[in-house]
């Protein structure tokens, strides 16, 4: 499982699964966002999350989208 910042784009997720598959030979990847994965950290599927880091990110999450 990789976890992935929520402003990473498409292009770069599908570039980085390709180099795990091909030249590595990982036979599969799971690229989540890191959100996410905090809020789920609490056993939840709703809430909103505030990632204070390098810039300041609010996201509400809904039944785990």
């Amino acid at each position: 499982m990789f976890s992935a910042p929520g402003n990473l784009s498409d292009k770069l997720k599908e570039q980085f699964m390709n180099i795990l598959i091909k030249e590595y030979l990982v036979p599969g990847v799971n690229i989540v966002n890191q959100t996410l994965l905090a809020l789920y950290s609490y056993n939840a599927k709703t809430g909103i999350v505030v990632d204070i880091g390098d810039r300041l990110e609010i996201v509400p999450i809904t039944d785990g989208r």
